[in-house]
C-alpha cells in the first residue's frame, strides 16, 4: 500500500483550520467577553497538553491564554517528511 500523501505538513493544516474557525466565531466570542482577543490552539500529546493548561494557570500572565482553546491531541509521533508504513 502507498504512503499516503499530504500537500502539506499536519501541524500547518490544523494551525488553518483554527484560523478559518477564528475567522467564523471571533466576534460572537467577543460579544459574550469583550476581553477575548483570539483563539488559542495546542497541538501536542494529552499529557503535554495538560502540563501546558496547567503551567498557564500558575504562570503570571498565561492565564488568559488558556480560553477560548482549541486542542488538538496527538497520539502519534511524526516527522515531516518522512514517509509513513
Amino acid at each position: 500500500m502507498p504512503a499516503p500523501y499530504l500537500p502539506k505538513p499536519v501541524r500547518e493544516m490544523l494551525a488553518e483550520a483554527v484560523a478559518a474557525t477564528e475567522a467564523k466565531v471571533l466576534s460572537q466570542l467577543k460579544a459574550a467577553d469583550p476581553l477575548i482577543m483570539q483563539l488559542h490552539c495546542l497541538i501536542a500529546p494529552p499529557d503535554e497538553v495538560i502540563e501546558t493548561l496547567q503551567e498557564m494557570t500558575t504562570t503570571q500572565g498565561q492565564q488568559q491564554l488558556k480560553y477560548p482553546l482549541i486542542a488538538f491531541f496527538e497520539d502519534f509521533r511524526f516527522h515531516v517528511g518522512s514517509k509513513l508504513g
